[in-house]
């Protein structure tokens, strides 16, 4: 689903049709809009990173993803692909070099950051319910849950070995 705010293209995999792998592609073209000049005009790309950044990264849901998921991948690449061509750089630009031109963290690890803090926040809850239900998804049933399979993604990808 491609959502327009101010004229600006915004990126969301909460849409089930763009979550299958079937849908790589068209996963792909739709989303290599981000970054378009003609929604952009003539702007520094400063100024076109900071409107991305500001009106494209909300990722509203995104803490209920299974960031284990290939479309993930995609989702990265694509965005990567948008900041490229904001800068207008290649594509084949090292992709290490992107967080230090943007000023941000991969993609990636922003959505990882906000996983954990969602988990963290979820097993801290006042509500028993939510604490019980968190606790179990993380510490019994794992890789059953999403919550459980996001934080066995987070610890293993910055090997933390405590939860």
């Amino acid at each position: 689903m491609v959502m327009m705010k101010r004229d600006i293209y915004c990126i969301s995999i909460t849409d089930k049709k763009t979550v299958r792998l079937g849908d790589y592609g068209q996963f792909n073209r739709q989303y290599l809009t981000m970054g378009d000049q003609r929604y952009f005009g003539k702007r520094q790309s400063v100024v076109k990173l900071q409107l991305m950044k500001t009106y494209c990264t909300s990722f509203y849901g995104s803490v209920l993803w299974d960031l284990s998921h290939p479309v993930i991948t995609a989702f990265c690449t694509t965005w990567r692909k948008g900041i490229c061509r904001i800068w207008g750089i290649p594509y084949c630009t090292h992709i290490s070099l992107l967080p230090i031109m943007s000023n941000c963290l991969p993609l990636l690890d922003e959505l990882c950051c906000r996983s954990a803090a969602f988990i963290k926040s979820c097993l801290k809850s006042d509500s028993s319910i939510v604490s019980a239900v968190a606790h179990y998804g993380v510490y019994d049933g794992r890789m059953n849950s999403h919550i459980g399979g996001n934080a066995f993604f987070c610890c293993s990808r910055y090997d933390v070995t405590d939860i």
